[in-house]
């Protein structure tokens, strides 16, 4: 009897955990995924990620050697990424949204062109209408801003 029960246990445990570990690796495929968007993409253009950050579905990475920034997002279309050209750019700064009760609605670097026919770029970490909760974007934003600018 004692058997019976530890195996209907250890079936019952198996169901119950089964589903977090496949949610895991399909999040852990689909952060893989962002990151080859912006390998393969430095790749094309001859150059190499140093230095990436992964989160949530989303990829930074920089190219120190050629100056380069490569931002992928979550979005509807599957290989989706901007490159942007450091030698083009004047100043990055961390834009930081609240609502009136101080919570964080949005983080993004704003990325001023110093060609002012050009928009800034605005590479957007958080959005409280996306994603529910704050994890460590605020931490990553302060931290890839301190990056370009010293690419600057």
């Amino acid at each position: 009897m004692d058997l019976h029960s530890a195996i209907i246990g250890i079936v019952l445990i198996l169901i119950s955990v089964l589903p977090f570990i496949l949610i895991g690796k399909k999040n852990t495929k689909k952060r893989k995924n962002r990151l080859e968007i912006i390998t393969n993409s430095a790749a094309s253009l001859n150059g190499k990620i140093n230095l990436s950050d992964l989160w949530m579905e989303n990829a930074i990475g920089i190219d120190k050697f050629n100056k380069i920034v490569y931002f992928s997002k979550k979005s509807q279309e599957p290989n989706s990424y901007k490159v942007i050209i450091l030698k083009e750019v004047q100043n990055c700064s961390i834009l930081r949204t609240e609502n009136s009760s101080k919570t964080i609605t949005k983080l993004a670097l704003l990325l001023e062109y110093s060609d002012k026919n050009k928009s800034n770029e605005e590479l957007s970490f958080y959005e409280k209408s996306q994603t529910l909760n704050l994890v460590n974007e605020l931490e990553l934003v302060h931290k890839w801003s301190n990056i370009i600018k010293n690419e600057l």
